[in-house]
């Protein structure tokens, strides 16, 4: 029996009160209480990322980006366009450098970098994963292609939305946009291109509260998790103790150097020196940096 979430929102003036009585009834119901104070964000009591706002540009000509990932080895960001789907080249400013239809696909929905020129592509139309190689001329060669059967949903917006690669362990993370198990993870060997079984993340699926999730990334030890509906950016511990939410950055006006909220973002990606990067439909580009960053460049 799917659990009910009760949401109360309540005046300062007597929410003890409330709190405990919404709380005996959530006990008895089996459910799920959240509260929220007039005026106060989702996730208000998880610790804010230091990122600040270093960047922002309309990419030019650019529709339907629905991704985003770095290229650890040659220093580049890639980027899917959903519909047609293409395959763009980015500078870390956010600069075109090179565009590669993906004729094989329906829906491009994610991208993600792996290894040694290997990177994993989303098709949402069909849950169909892709493992291709792409060269310096963004040539695209099919290495392998699987399709798990318990993401497959007919319903609209249950595919995939965000791919993640933990190359210390061997793990693609996969993300759901919607639905009560969204967060999957699967053994991969790029060497032998050989995939083993699947983890269900019951743990972090049951504390992320997120209204959807529309990115994924792995900045080497932290799994990031990106939300359009929730408007917010967290960064988890998947498999450490509790499944960790260790931080949030919300990605509204008035936060981190925003002078707006981020329309619809859909990708995130991190680089080597700690930037984050979001793009947001239909074509927007949003770079990130550590407040220790911009101070040391300041000086």
């Amino acid at each position: 029996m799917m659990k009910k979430s009760i949401v109360i929102i309540f005046q300062r003036v007597s929410w003890r009160f409330y709190a405990v009585l919404i709380l005996i009834v959530a006990l008895i119901s089996g459910g799920t209480v959240l509260f929220f104070r007039p005026g106060h964000l989702l996730f208000d009591d998880i610790p804010e990322s230091d990122g600040y706002l270093s960047q922002s540009t309309v990419l030019p000509g650019v529709t339907n980006l629905s991704s985003l990932t770095f290229n650890r080895d040659d220093g580049m960001l890639y980027a899917t366009l959903n519909s047609p789907p293409t395959l763009l080249r980015l500078s870390r400013d956010g600069d075109i450098t090179g565009s590669q239809p993906l004729d094989f696909l329906r829906d491009a929905e994610s991208v993600e970098y792996i290894a040694d020129g290997q990177y994993a592509l989303a098709d949402e139309a069909n849950s169909l994963i892709y493992i291709v190689s792409i060269d310096a001329d963004m040539a695209v060669t099919i290495l392998k292609k699987f399709h798990a059967g318990m993401f497959f949903s007919k319903k609209k917006n249950r595919g995939y939305e965000g791919l993640a690669w933990d190359g210390q362990n061997n793990r693609l993370y996969l993300g759901r946009e919607k639905g009560s198990e969204r967060l999957y993870s699967l053994e991969y060997h790029p060497d032998t291109q050989i995939i083993s079984g699947v983890n269900v993340h019951h743990g972090l699926n049951q504390r992320l509260h997120l209204q959807d999730i529309s990115g994924l990334d792995f900045d080497g030890n932290n799994l990031l998790i990106l939300s359009d509906e929730s408007g917010v950016l967290l960064q988890t511990q998947p498999g450490a103790e509790q499944d960790a939410v260790i931080s949030v950055m919300h990605l509204k006006k008035g936060c981190h150097g925003l002078e707006q909220d981020i329309p619809q973002p859909e990708g995130v990606a991190t680089d080597d020196e700690g930037n984050i990067y979001v793009v947001s439909e239909p074509d927007g580009f949003w770079k990130f940096t550590a407040v220790k960053n911009v101070i040391r460049a300041e000086e």
